[in-house]
């Protein structure tokens, strides 16, 4: 460009304005018309509009939601529909070919009728084949901290897993449209890519219809309440599903999660923990038997004399979340009150007298010989301070000590009558041109 720059010069300056201006304007044109880019070379074009259609799939998807639940309730079908649930555990993600490694999966259904029926759901350990070079480390770190599956090496299972992921989705129904898998919403573009991924290493059709589990909640919740929308905002579903009262219930992990640390993370687990908070906080407002282990965990409570009057005996409450008072009777007036989650957990503690004791710094056994006694904050220590009168005098020390529990405040800055006290630090401060400046006519006479 510079060599053409150079060649061109001369000629450029023997034109006329008129004709610079022209070739000025089409300069300018040729700029407008190209696009611009981003920092790593993407055309903002492009990236604008991937962006755009992302948000209109997302808007697209949630009318499509909503209309799902609200037919169905419009046809008095909401009760025996199924719904699906899938989660999916990963190894690692392979940013370079935007690719994840699946570790475990599981997929079930469940309505509100019947609940989720655990024996009914589709789970597999997935091994996903050889990761990529230098990702061993990153898998080892991230399987103990969370599901705490073992990568084995070059075996592959993964046409078998989408087979089993096919046959169930399928069972019953149409194979040429699957139904809509309910996922979180933070997860969706994981499960996505792993299902792309599957269909397209063995050349199936994806027919996968994910959305968002959240937003399903949030719209069934609506639309089931006979007082119309309880809820304002998503973000009221998505507390509850965060708040995972049901998260350490035992008997509802795989078979390989049960008897470790973390059966928290399991795929299946989790699953069956979503479908046991969605019927929690949509069954009330139907005269529908309560399942034990397929609405609410085995060892739920749901006898209503654990309750104060009032109470549906048909509505579960939560010991868990009962459990910041210390009588049960006052946990269960606390827990009618709360709009959230209330069914018990198998895991729930209720907090003794014991405790509280113990919390509170006395032992149970003095508290029951007392019963007037309570625990009060001890007060600060009043502070003690020198008298300023005849403080010199005092030499000895048991009267120093009366002295000065009687004792007014004095301020900060020395007084001048106290200067007599300690007659070296006036002179001190003085030859050292210090804090003695300003007592200096409170010298003693030598």
């Amino acid at each position: 460009m510079a060599e053409v720059s150079m060649a061109a010069g001369p000629h450029w300056q023997r034109l006329s304005n008129q004709e610079k201006e022209k070739y000025q304007r089409l300069a300018k044109q040729n700029r407008e018309n190209q696009s611009k880019q981003t920092s790593i070379g993407e055309s903002m074009d492009l990236v604008l509009q991937e962006e755009r259609e992302k948000i209109e799939l997302e808007r697209r998807k949630k009318k499509e939601n909503e209309a799902k639940v609200i037919t169905a309730v419009n046809a008095n079908t909401i009760l025996d529909d199924y719904f699906y649930l899938m989660h999916i555990n990963e190894f690692c993600y392979w940013e370079k070919e935007d690719q994840y490694f699946p570790a475990e999966i599981a997929l079930g259904k469940f309505n509100l009728r019947e609940g989720i029926i655990k024996e009914d759901i589709f789970h597999m350990l997935v091994h996903p084949g050889p990761l990529p070079l230098g990702y061993s480390a990153i898998v080892k770190v991230k399987s103990e901290e969370t599901h705490q599956i073992q990568h084995m090496g070059n075996e592959d299972n993964t046409e078998e897993v989408l087979m089993g992921l096919i046959s169930k989705i399928t069972e019953g129904g149409d194979s040429e449209k699957y139904p809509t898998i309910y996922v979180a919403e933070k997860e969706i573009n994981m499960v996505q890519k792993i299902l792309n991924q599957l269909c397209d290493k063995f050349d199936h059709p994806n027919l996968f219809d994910i959305n968002s589990l959240e937003y399903f909640f949030f719209c069934l919740k609506n639309n089931v309440s006979p007082g119309g929308k309880v809820w304002p905002t998503v973000s009221v579903s998505k507390i509850q599903l965060e708040r995972d009262v049901y998260d350490y219930c035992s008997g509802i992990a795989c078979p390989y999660h049960e008897n470790s640390e973390i059966p928290v993370h399991c795929s299946r687990s989790r699953i069956i923990r979503w479908a046991y908070i969605i019927c929690d906080n949509c069954i009330e407002y139907f005269n529908i038997p309560i399942i034990k282990g397929q609405h609410v965990p085995v060892k739920a409570v749901t006898d209503p004399q654990y309750f104060a009057s009032g109470t549906s005996a048909s509505r579960p409450a939560s010991v868990a979340s009962m459990a910041s008072s210390a009588s049960v009777a006052s946990m269960a007036s606390s827990v009618r009150s709360e709009k959230f989650s209330d069914v018990a957990s198998e895991t729930s503690t209720v907090i003794d007298d014991t405790e509280i004791s113990s919390y509170h710094g006395f032992d149970s056994d003095s508290q029951a010989g007392d019963d007037e006694m309570e625990w009060r904050r001890p007060r600060r220590p009043a502070p003690k301070y020198r008298t300023p009168q005849n403080l010199s005098q005092v030499t000895d020390s048991s009267q120093l000590s009366q002295t000065s529990s009687t004792s007014d405040y004095i301020p900060a800055r020395r007084p001048a009558s106290q200067s007599s006290a300690n007659p070296g630090f006036a002179r001190g401060a003085i030859r050292r041109g210090g804090r003695g400046r300003g007592i200096l006519q409170n010298r003693p006479p030598v």
